[in-house]
């Protein structure tokens, strides 16, 4: 009897085993395999972006020195109010014009990074001056001149006053200019 019986049990703890060991231990192998496969994607796509980021790093490197400068000049890594006040009252000053009022925008840098799915940010920064047609238009053209990206969004002119010690109507300007920089 026990020759029928031990093939018997043996019969039952091998199903047994198959189903409370190796098929779980099969399917914890097929995740594993799964994930395996995942992980070899995700490890090719990385090298191909390490390759396309070293591309572009070279590519970069082989920009002369001065063009980067210009072009971070163009649109600036962020913006730098107190230098484009000077900048542009210099640029004033070598035409003759008398910056009365500068008005620029408090912008936080938490603002400024804000994703608003456009990589530039922008602001308008006011400026009135005082002076002649010619130098004005002077000014402005050297303004249109320079390296630093900016549209002249709104100028309003007003008749102004005689000036006593010329003689010479002085009209004011007002100008809105508005700034970029990369966010």
């Amino acid at each position: 009897m026990s020759k029928v019986i031990a093939p018997f049990l043996f019969l039952v703890a091998a199903v047994g085993l198959l189903f409370s060991y190796i098929v779980p231990a099969l399917e914890t192998l097929g995740t594993l395999q799964d994930l395996e496969d995942r992980l070899e994607r995700v490890s090719t796509q990385s090298e191909e972006m390490m390759r396309t980021l070293t591309n572009l790093q070279n590519k970069y490197d082989a920009f002369p020195p001065q063009d980067v400068a210009r072009l971070n000049r163009l649109v600036p890594d962020d913006i730098d109010a107190v230098r484009l006040i000077i900048d542009i009252d210099m640029l004033a000053e070598k035409h003759g014009l008398t910056i009365n009022q500068f008005e620029v925008p408090y912008i936080s840098s938490n603002a400024a990074k804000k994703d608003s799915g456009d990589p530039i940010g922008s602001a308008i920064t006011s400026i009135s001056c005082k002076g002649s047609y010619a130098d004005f238009k002077a000014f402005l053209y050297e303004l249109e001149q320079s390296l630093t990206l900016l549209d002249v969004v709104r100028l309003t002119v007003d008749a102004g006053r005689l000036d006593p010690a010329t003689g010479l109507l002085l009209p004011t300007y007002r100008l809105d200019i508005q700034t970029y920089w990369y966010k």
